[in-house]
């Protein structure tokens, strides 16, 4: 109803009326009924007009306007007819101000039927009472009739609009997917050819390393033994550690596996773990009564890698302990059941949005480090930024006795 045509249209018919009725209101005699006529009709021009501006123009924001400005349509309809028979054309504006105002055809029909009634009405009170009611009656079956049609037409094209939105949205979506299937193939490749060439290769250095050990060991000069053992020895680190870096890399970019959910998924990532590293993992997962979509699961696998690289590059531990349950206590140290510290075990914790939490943890028994101090690489920052994503966050504590990784992450359901 904002639509500038229609502003247009209803200042130029409107005003033009307004002006003959003020016209005829100048012309009449003073106590005439042709100056009650004009003044009636100019009344009704500037009542229309005042409405267009304050109600009109507002109801499709606010529907409970239409109905009070249907009414006004109608009473500037009959006024102007009063005011000069040849004034009923106005309907030719009305009817349609009437179907675009009110919702619904049954309210629309019902408008247009007390619009016929009151400009018949007001046609009548010039002795015309057959021309008026046949007049009227064409006017009104043109006026329903032609309605329903551009109702029809209206209705199609809103139709077509909410199918083209979801069409847009199910293509992005696609999309999307498309684009997180590129990401996670892509990913896959890479850790394959990781695996399947650098960390041969490196795994080959050592081999060829123990193998020149043992040659020398054999018979040769102390003193080249020695030089050549300490040049081995250098050669035998720098590979070991390079697959270490390769096995790490290999493991932190591996798409998750978690076919049967998070749990068998992370007991198989701490079974991997324990068997390429010899350390020692124990996996406590409590999370019966809390279903996770796939996002999130994936979100909390990730965090579970990432924090056990970190444990194979830099903790030096023998042990560590990996557990899933909903925050409600510290786990303890490594070795000891956990505890909670409000309520049972297993009790669904809560967020401040009141949405229940998950929390991960991944507690070693390390060196430790500074965890105030800022970090050097991206493994950190990335859980935090991958967590804030999701609506969760990390917390990471260290000292002597080993390093603990905390990740907590809303389930998306009430608590």
């Amino acid at each position: 109803m904002r639509h500038l045509g229609w502003t247009i249209a209803v200042c130029v018919v409107v005003g033009a009326q307004a002006l003959i009725c003020a016209w005829f209101v100048f012309v009449a005699g003073a106590g005439s009924i042709q100056l009650l006529r004009g003044a009636v009709g100019l009344a009704g021009a500037v009542l229309l007009l005042v409405a267009w501006f304050t109600l009109g123009r507002r109801c499709d924001e606010r529907r409970e306007l239409a109905v009070p400005f249907a009414v006004i349509v109608v009473i500037w309809a009959a006024a102007a007819t009063f005011a000069h028979p040849s004034f009923a054309a106005l309907q030719c504006l009305a009817f349609p101000l009437i179907w675009m105002s009110l919702d619904g055809r049954r309210r629309a029909i019902t408008g247009s039927v007390v619009l016929a009634v009151a400009v018949g009405i007001a046609m009548a009170q010039r002795d015309f009472v057959g021309g008026a009611i046949a007049i009227q009656v064409v006017s009104l079956v043109f006026a329903v009739v032609f309605g329903l049609w551009i109702s029809g037409i209206a209705e199609q094209s809103e139709q077509r609009r909410v199918l083209l939105d979801e069409l847009r949205a199910t293509q992005d979506a696609l999309a999307a997917a498309h684009r997180d299937a590129g990401v996670a193939s892509e990913r896959e490749r890479l850790a394959r050819e990781i695996h399947d060439t650098v960390a041969q290769d490196l795994t080959g250095l050592v081999l060829l390393a123990q193998q020149a050990r043992r040659e020398l060991e054999r018979g040769i000069d102390p003193a080249q033994l020695t030089a050549g053992l300490a040049h081995l020895d250098a050669l035998e680190d720098a590979a070991r550690a390079a697959l270490g870096e390769a096995r790490a890399l290999v493991a932190s970019t591996a798409s998750p596996t978690l076919e049967g959910g998070l749990a068998p998924a992370l007991r198989r990532l701490a079974e991997r773990f324990e068997r390429e590293t010899g350390v020692t993992v124990s996996v406590d997962v409590d999370v019966a009564a809390i279903t996770l979509d796939r996002d999130r699961e994936v979100v909390l696998i990730r965090c579970a890698q990432e924090a056990l690289a970190n444990v194979r590059k830099h903790a030096g531990a023998t042990r560590v302990r990996l557990t899933l349950r909903t925050p409600v206590g510290d786990a303890g140290p490594i070795g000891d059941a956990p505890t909670a510290a409000i309520g049972e075990r297993g009790a669904p914790s809560t967020t401040d949005a009141g949405l229940a939490s998950l929390a991960l943890e991944v507690h070693d028994d390390g060196a430790g480090f500074d965890a105030t101090a800022p970090s050097p690489g991206f493994g950190l920052s990335g859980m935090r930024d991958r967590l804030a994503l999701a609506g969760g966050a990390l917390a990471v504590t260290s000292d002597a006795s080993g390093t603990r990784v905390r990740a907590t992450l809303p389930t998306g359901a009430p608590a």
